[in-house]
């Protein structure tokens, strides 16, 4: 049973990791993924909704827009690092 909560929280935070949007989308995932893993999945779910409803309360779209235009270019550095 271990072994499959293991996986089950990878394969949550791997579908996080790839869905995600910002940041905070990346810290519910990871959040989420180490509760399933630990605690199974109904638990990893409430503190999902928990965590989204913390974060969207407190969330500043200026802020928001600011960290993804950061993580954008460095994605962009990182692309044409690797090309060259």
């Amino acid at each position: 049973m271990a072994a499959t909560l293991l996986i089950q929280g990878f394969v949550s935070f791997r579908v996080g990791v790839t869905k995600s949007r910002t940041v905070n989308d990346l810290g519910v995932a990871g959040v989420m993924a180490a509760v399933i893993a630990t605690k199974g999945a109904a638990w990893g779910l409430a503190a999902g909704i928990i965590l989204c409803i913390f974060v969207n309360l407190g969330k500043s779209n200026r802020h928001e827009s600011a960290i993804s235009a950061e993580l954008e270019a460095s994605n962009t550095h990182d692309t044409l690092k690797l090309k060259s």
